[in-house]
């Protein structure tokens, strides 16, 4: 498998592989059913100017030995930070993620996720006694310090508006528009607004899936995307479509919409977009 296809000529400047890239939940290893030579594919991306990202469950136990994950009433539920296993266990993920060295993948970031599964409430149980927000900070805290020393360029995006967790984070997340409010782009102006002011150093990473626009000219969507952070496409081929009380559908990419994706990527790599403060 080669990088993103030159085709359409609609060149991203980052790629993230989202979930179940790798072998679990707590492995660095790539499943190579589905990646037989990652690295490979990585630097192809590279030579081509194209950063790649891996995407990460945070607080997961998939892969993980019981003794080395919080537990509840005696039962594991989620991966332990503060134990001293795990924590080797999560350096060696990061090593592989982001070294240049022959046996890992010399990616450039890590897209955070499963943030929410923090471990809260009554009869938990993890080695170092830490819990709430510290626990959550004590893991970025670690995962930032770890990659920066392996490579300092490296890239943390996370979905966390906190300003405690500010410290440890480069990149912030709107999320993917799941919301009550008339638009998913009112949503994405609202959720800018609050990390401006509890974040403001992150950079802004739209997030933004077509799925939950309610009008069809989803392709304009990306160039309002890029008037308030980094424009965001969920997928190469297909646009998914899922909205109440309508059919599902997944939707081909037309060569309009390449022309269109194409432009804004350019243009806002570019620095001609100047973002909205609404």
């Amino acid at each position: 498998m080669g990088p993103p296809p030159r085709e359409n000529g609609c060149k991203p400047g980052i790629v993230i592989l989202d979930a179940t890239w790798a072998v679990n939940l707590n492995s660095g290893e790539p499943d190579t059913r589905k990646w037989p030579s990652m690295r490979k594919w990585i630097e192809q991306c590279h030579k081509r100017g194209i950063r790649v990202f891996v995407w990460i469950a945070s607080w997961a136990t998939e892969g993980l030995p019981p003794e080395e994950c919080v537990t509840c009433d005696g039962k594991p539920v989620t991966c332990d930070i503060t134990n001293p296993k795990y924590l080797r266990r999560f350096r060696e993920m990061i090593r592989r993620w982001f070294s240049d060295a022959p046996d890992c993948l010399n990616a450039d970031g890590v897209k955070v996720d499963g943030q929410l599964s923090v471990p809260t409430g009554p009869g938990l149980r993890n080695h170092g006694g830490v819990w709430g927000l510290e626990l959550q900070r004590l893991y970025l805290k670690t995962l930032y310090e770890e990659a920066k020393n392996i490579k300092p360029d490296v890239c943390i995006s996370t979905f966390a508006l906190n300003p405690l967790l500010a410290e440890y984070t480069d990149m912030v997340r709107i999320a993917d528009m799941y919301t009550t409010r008339l638009t998913a782009h009112e949503t994405m102006l609202h959720r800018a607004a609050l990390y401006r002011i509890a974040q403001p150093q992150a950079v802004i990473d739209t997030d933004g899936q077509f799925a939950h626009y309610t009008l069809d000219d989803y392709n304009s969507e990306l160039a309002e995307q890029a008037k308030i952070g980094v424009p965001t496409l969920y997928a190469a081929e297909l646009v998914y479509r899922k909205r109440f009380f309508l059919p599902l559908r997944n939707t081909k990419m037309t060569k309009e919409d390449y022309r269109v994706f194409a432009k804004v990527f350019a243009q806002h790599r570019k620095g001609g977009w100047k973002n909205s403060r609404r």
